[in-house]
């Protein structure tokens, strides 16, 4: 198809293609299009296939034209793109098409180009790596968060509720506080009467109520809190309960064993008394592993920040309608417009790191491997239980394999900015500052 195309430059990488198609171009498919619907038209008077072209052209005016544009729009873009040596990335915005019969077709294609990046000093940054040492009473916290896993709810109705219960009420947030408006109904909640769990005043408040009781309380939300929609406001709730449920613990050390398929080196049953040496190695992996995390963002942060590329509009605006849709139900309270402005750093932070990321793979010819396929296998197997069978399944299924093999890419990336970092240790200030996620363990009872 003979298309007359030319190029402006627009904002940044964005690159203006304004496009013609000739004439005899589109009466040529005008014709085919008028000639596709003769063929099933039914008019009254002549016979199949058999009416006049004017007569259809008049009649199907406007499906004749849309068959037209989508046949030749797609061609035409195309055709233009190859003729302007524009290689674009990101999805295309088409504007302004004119299409009539007897007249070339015009449009403006909106694309975007693939941004010149400098991938910066990758291999000589500073970070700061956090050195944490596992206590004795995180391990006795890593043990018993353990045994709660493994606990049976039981139903309770003969007694109120206490510590280490869950309740389920029925909760509504009532006017008041930061809540500006009527009664609000949020359904049944699980409320665990556990500080470490649950803010202190719903378990002030449940603690001691049996079921049928209904107990209003206020809640000040500190201004850490992880849900940011509800972070440094107060709100006014009302509660009625309608089940208690008790948490039974394993009876035994050996049963705690045999849940967690707890092995020693040789493959045996892990002896009870290894079990906090267990714990303490598992909480140290995971310090370890959170540290070199906080390195991997502190690498991300300088890099784009350093960064001085033109982010493609096409990809940012993709990526960000994707993560406004899924932060959506988290800030219930915020317009679609108000969500996007929020999430649009993080957003364009996240797009500008996979550009500088994939200018560092292409210059340090980073690959994936079949040998790395094979110990991502492994370490599934061993720390699942999987089967190989079951494994391949696994990664084969609804294209997880691409998936993978972005992982593996950006842990070689990660690996090799840490490995050629200049590293500062410092010691955890105090243990109030540690998350939960410091505190958490890695394995888990067979079948959760």
């Amino acid at each position: 198809m003979k298309v007359e195309v030319s190029v402006t430059e627009g904002k940044g990488v964005r690159r203006v293609l304004e496009i013609r198609v000739p004439k005899e171009e589109i009466d040529s498919e005008y014709k085919k299009a008028t000639d596709e619907v003769r063929k099933e038209a039914n008019i009254p008077g002549f016979r199949p296939g058999k009416a006049p072209a004017s007569v259809i052209q008049t009649r199907f005016r406007e499906e004749i034209a849309r068959a037209v544009m989508e046949n030749v729009l797609p061609a035409a873009f195309s055709e233009a793109l190859q003729e302007a040596r524009i290689e674009p990335i990101g999805e295309p915005e088409i504007k302004d098409v004119i299409i009539k019969r007897g007249e070339p077709m015009t449009f403006r294609a909106l694309v975007d180009i693939k941004p010149d990046v400098d991938p910066g000093n990758y291999k000589n940054l500073k970070l700061t790596r956090t050195v944490h040492k596992v206590t004795d009473d995180e391990v006795e916290h890593g043990i018993k968060t353990m045994r709660e896993r493994l606990a049976v709810v039981s139903e309770v109705d003969d007694r109120p509720a206490r510590e280490g219960d869950v309740v389920m009420a029925e909760m509504t947030k009532l006017p008041g506080g930061d809540h500006v408006g009527e009664e609000e109904s949020i359904g049944m909640s699980d409320i665990e009467l556990n500080k470490t769990a649950s803010l202190p005043e719903f378990v002030d408040n449940l603690v001691g109520k049996s079921i049928g009781d209904e107990v209003e309380f206020t809640v000040k939300y500190p201004e850490d809190y992880f849900e940011k929609d509800f972070a440094n406001y107060t709100y006014k709730y009302r509660a009625n309960i309608k089940h208690i449920r008790e948490k039974l613990l394993p009876e035994s050390d050996e049963e705690f064993v045999e849940r967690y398929q707890l092995k020693d080196s040789d493959g045996n049953p892990l002896p009870v008394e290894k079990i906090p040496d267990r714990v303490r190695e598992d909480l140290q992996e995971g310090a370890e592993l959170n540290a070199k995390r906080d390195m991997e963002n502190q690498a991300v942060d300088i890099l784009t920040k350093e960064s001085a590329f033109d982010v493609p509009e096409s990809i940012l605006g993709h990526y960000l309608s994707s993560l406004t849709e899924d932060y959506k139900e988290r800030f219930p309270s915020l317009t679609e417009d108000e969500l996007r402005d929020k999430l649009k750093p993080m957003a364009e932070k996240f797009v500008r790191w996979m550009f500088i990321r994939g200018a560092i793979v292409e210059k340090e010819k980073i690959t994936v491997e079949d040998e790395d396929l094979n110990e991502y296998r492994e370490k599934l197997m061993k720390n699942t239980g999987m089967s190989k069978e079951d494994v391949e399944r696994y990664i084969r299924a609804e294209e997880r394999i691409n998936k993978l093999k972005d992982q593996i890419i950006e842990e070689k990336v990660m690996n090799l900015i840490i490995e050629n970092a200049e590293i500062e240790d410092k010691e955890e200030e105090s243990e109030e500052e540690q998350s939960e996620e410091k505190k958490s363990i890695i394995i888990t009872p067979e079948g959760k």
